[in-house]
């Protein structure tokens, strides 16, 4: 079995036939003879496609998947950009964001499910799954002692400057 580790994502183009296998597998990198990573997160497109598959297969589930964009009140003002930041047409290639760790397991059901229904895959038995720590921390640095996909331990470079824009915030804001 191959395991196709989703380190969130694929590029959906926004149509109800929009799913590609070979994009999907484009878009995926080898870590090892059984493991692979997706390059990107799931983008809003993604995400967009798999909620209207689900809207007419289960309302329970379509329920729980759902976006919150609430979630955007802990960090920025309320405003219409982040109320709709996940169905806006501008955002389409951007990470999906504020949905829960079911609804993230729910994706990853679906995704395997419509891979491995294509009689066009590459892999005959694939799971998308959400990585462990571990595989987080091999996939985003080789495998290599280092805190950051640059190399090393800083978050500053020898002049100075930033190798990253981020907002440092406490785990207050992160729930599960």
């Amino acid at each position: 079995m191959h395991l196709l580790l989703l380190i969130p994502s694929f590029t959906v183009i926004a149509q109800r036939s929009g799913f590609s296998i070979p994009k999907l597998e484009a878009d995926m990198v080898k870590l090892n003879d059984s493991l692979y990573a997706c390059k990107y997160e799931t983008s809003n497109a993604s995400y967009q496609y798999f909620l209207s598959e689900l809207s007419s297969a289960s309302a329970d589930l379509y329920q729980v998947c759902q976006v919150n964009p609430s979630g955007w009140n802990k960090i920025l003002p309320p405003d219409s950009v982040t109320a709709h930041y996940h169905e806006d047409p501008a955002f389409k290639d951007y990470p999906v964001v504020n949905i829960t760790y079911d609804a993230a397991l729910a994706y990853c059901d679906w995704l395997t499910r419509l891979y491995q229904a294509s009689p066009k895959r590459k892999f005959s038995k694939v799971l998308f799954f959400l990585p462990a720590k571990e595989q987080m921390i091999a996939a985003a640095t080789d495998g290599k002692d280092k805190m950051y996909p640059w190399g090393n331990y800083y978050l500053v470079n020898k002049k100075g400057f930033y190798m990253c824009n981020f907002k440092a915030v406490s785990d207050a804001y992160f729930e599960r």
